[in-house]
């Protein structure tokens, strides 16, 4: 099967993305738990950099066809979503203390 310019122009972008998203996870970790109150602290959150890191990690899963860490990735990202929903709803959409 030949390969296209257009294709691995399009390989290329969705390989771009996928290390934007592991850093960009990777780097709200490290400095999200490292310099809460800096000056140059990151803006993002520590459990959004845990969703972009495994965003990151399922979306090169799924250009290498490793099924088992694109599904892994998927129902991480699942717990995580209702552990946010079932904390914000026993919290009553308020900020929870603490």
């Amino acid at each position: 099967m030949p390969i296209n310019t257009r294709d691995l122009a399009l390989e290329t972008l969705l390989l771009m993305v996928a290390a934007a998203l592991l850093f960009m996870g990777l780097a709200g970790l490290m400095f999200g738990i490292g310099a809460q109150y800096s000056v140059f602290a990151v803006t993002l959150v520590p459990d959004a950099a845990v969703a972009t890191l495994l965003l990151g990690i399922g979306l090169l899963a799924a250009l290498q066809h490793w099924l088992w860490l694109r599904r892994l990735s998927a129902c991480l990202l699942m717990a995580m979503l209702l552990y946010t929903l079932v904390h914000n709803q026993w919290a009553g959409g308020r900020k929870a203390h603490g």
